[in-house]
């Protein structure tokens, strides 16, 4: 199961994860103007694979290189820029 969810401070977050839900490993992260876009670009992208109403998706190695083609050598991206890097690796446009 991965999560899919933006936060303000990864550190934080990230302890809070492991404190409710035991080991966890840190996947993948992209640093965007516009977090809440991206989250909610990505629950709709995937939500087949949704764990009911929760931010826990049942993704496969095929979806989770897909999310990590959004940031590749970029430090800070827009939610838009990341889109269409996302729709250029996809569709080839």
């Amino acid at each position: 199961m991965c999560k899919i969810g933006y936060t303000r401070n990864i550190v934080q977050r990230f302890s809070e994860l492991r404190t409710e839900f035991g080991r966890l490993d840190l996947v993948h992260t992209i640093v965007t103007d516009d977090p809440e876009d991206l989250e909610r670009y990505l629950h709709k992208e995937f939500w087949r694979k949704r764990d009911g109403l929760t931010e826990w998706f049942a993704l496969g190695d095929g979806d989770v290189q897909r999310i990590q083609m959004i940031k590749t050598h970029v430090h800070r991206v827009t939610f838009w820029e990341a889109f269409r890097g996302f729709l250029r690796w996809v569709w080839g446009i």
